[in-house]
Parts: C-alpha cells; structure tokens; sequence
C-alpha cells in the first residue's frame, strides 16, 4: 500500500495525458521478404531461388502495398534515414528491393520530401 503523502506528492507532480500526435511517432516500416544477411536461412533461399545479387533499388510506398522481397541491409538503411526526417513521422512505410542501382544522397531526400 502507498501511503498517503507519497499519492499526494505523485498528484502534484503528475501531468494530464495527452494522445500521442501521430505526428510524432516515429515511422513504421514494412518490409516485404526480408533476404541477406546471416538470418536467412541459406536451404530455403537455395529452394526459392532468392538472390540479393542486382536487386539494389529500394521501392518505398506509403502503407503496406507492396509485394516482394526486402534486402536487411536496405530495411536498416531506411529505418536510419526515416528516423531522421520529418516527412517520415507517423507513417507506415513498405519497402522492398528491386533491379536497379542503390539510390545516391539525392534520391533518398526526394523520396522523404514526397512524403509530404
């Protein structure tokens, strides 16, 4: 039981809760597959053929909408660069991998900019 004091004190001090502003929760990302890394099973990408090989090009959507498979590395790579920007706050990301190059320091900004 506490006793009375420490329940007055914890009154005094005790702020109104307020809801979260979606605005200021961090992104919630979505991967497709995760492949690579040491976590993959290696019989089961063998079997279904997955391979990480040319499959650099990050796909972002906002949602949960696309089908695929998502690098880890990509994953963490979108995880740091959302947490970072504000256009990404309180929206649920979809990311996998396609064909294609990774994407330079300047595709990455237009991608968070249209975001909002």
């Amino acid at each position: 039981m506490v006793p009375v004091q420490a329940r007055h004190l914890a009154s005094l001090f005790s702020l109104p809760s307020l809801p979260p502003s979606p605005l200021s929760s961090p992104p919630q990302v979505r991967p497709g597959r995760l492949v690579g890394g040491p976590w993959t099973n290696t019989d089961v990408s063998a079997l279904l053929k997955v391979e990480e090989g040319a499959r650099k090009r990050v796909v972002v959507e906002q949602g949960d909408s696309l089908v695929g498979d998502a690098a880890r590395v990509s994953v963490a790579e979108l995880v740091v660069r959302a947490l970072g920007r504000p256009e990404a706050m309180g929206r649920a990301l979809c990311v996998v991998n396609e064909e294609g190059p990774p994407f330079s320091e300047g595709q990455w900004t237009a991608l968070f900019e249209g975001l909002a």
